[in-house]
């Protein structure tokens, strides 16, 4: 159980991570921070009410917590699920990404001009599945990965979901004392 919510504090700590990016003060990271936001913020639910499974008082509260109105409808908007089960698109360099900082922990290899045309690096996440960790995307965007096509102030609910996943991680904790 305590190997569970450590992994979940390292998801956590990816969506710290993204939400740096979509607050910071360069416009390009805004879009990979906000998927990073949504892909970790996800895996770090699924992994939470896997916990939640085995604690029946936090699994009643958990029940009850839902994200802020917006995040499954960005969610939709920008992570649309792969065609293929792999993207033999991507150029995988295992020495690159030198450039944007320390390697995330769990980062397998660095990648560059996926399907996306993204730029990141292949995180190993808690169960084997990997995801991609978008460090910077090019100035064209394909299509629905916009945020003017919400109509939502993203950065304001990147905050709100981001606090609503801390809250989750504090009763977790206190679940496991």
């Amino acid at each position: 159980m305590k190997k569970r919510l450590q992994d979940a504090e390292a998801l956590l700590a990816l969506v710290e991570a993204g939400l740096k990016q979509v607050t910071g003060a360069t416009p390009e990271r805004r879009v990979p921070g906000m998927r990073n936001i949504l892909v970790f913020g996800s895996l770090y639910t699924t992994l939470m009410e896997a916990i939640a499974s085995k604690d029946p008082l936090f699994a009643s509260w958990l029940d009850v917590q839902k994200p802020p109105d917006g995040v499954e409808t960005l969610r939709r908007l920008m992570l649309r699920p792969p065609k293929t089960r792999r993207d033999y698109t991507s150029v995988q360099l295992a020495s690159a990404g030198k450039a944007f900082g320390p390697r995330p922990a769990g980062a397998r290899v660095f990648f560059s001009s996926d399907r996306l045309g993204g730029t990141g690096w292949e995180i190993e996440i808690p169960g084997g599945h990997v995801e991609k960790y978008y460090v910077a995307l090019p100035d064209a965007l394909p299509s629905g990965h916009s945020f003017d096509d919400t109509g939502t102030n993203v950065e304001s609910l990147a905050r709100r979901y981001v606090m609503h996943l801390r809250e989750i991680m504090k009763h977790a904790k206190i679940a496991m004392r």
